[in-house]
């Protein structure tokens, strides 16, 4: 596909992506398109934010509570802590990125493959200060007890 040359050519060595849409819920059957996205980066080899194994890790609760409203600007700065500089939007899969507001977030469009109805945003840089370490710190994740 061309948006998986794409990622795997891209000048940007550092690129980091989220793949949309997350996964509804914690089955192996809700993963399935991140499996798939995970076979795809055997090809593409850049890092997902996104994935999954057999335990759950804290930051990927974080990001995902961030994502709740996506794409909103809590969402954006969430992604940017944790390094994440592209998304994609698989609108196969279900996910539609709404170009006006992720324009107004400061996002650019990368790449639309149409075949595969794929679309790549970038985001905006990090702002000064930021720590950028690549681990999020907010928002908590509910004890569950």
């Amino acid at each position: 596909a061309t948006w998986i040359a794409w990622l795997r050519d891209e000048r940007q060595a550092d690129a980091r992506l989220v793949c949309f849409p997350l996964a509804p819920g914690r089955s192996a059957a809700d993963h399935e398109q991140t499996a798939t996205w995970m076979y795809f980066q055997l090809w593409h080899q850049r890092p997902l934010a996104n994935g999954y194994s057999a335990t759950i890790p804290e930051d990927y609760l974080r990001m995902e509570l961030a994502l709740t409203n996506f794409p909103a600007a809590p969402g954006v700065a969430a992604l940017q802590e944790m390094g994440v500089t592209h998304c994609l939007f698989d609108a196969l899969a279900g996910a539609r990125a709404d170009p006006a507001v992720l324009r107004a977030l400061g996002c650019e469009l990368a790449l639309h493959d149409r075949q595969a109805q794929v679309q790549i945003w970038r985001l905006p840089p990090q702002h000064e200060g930021a720590t950028g370490q690549g681990r999020m710190t907010k928002p908590e994740i509910p004890k569950h007890e």
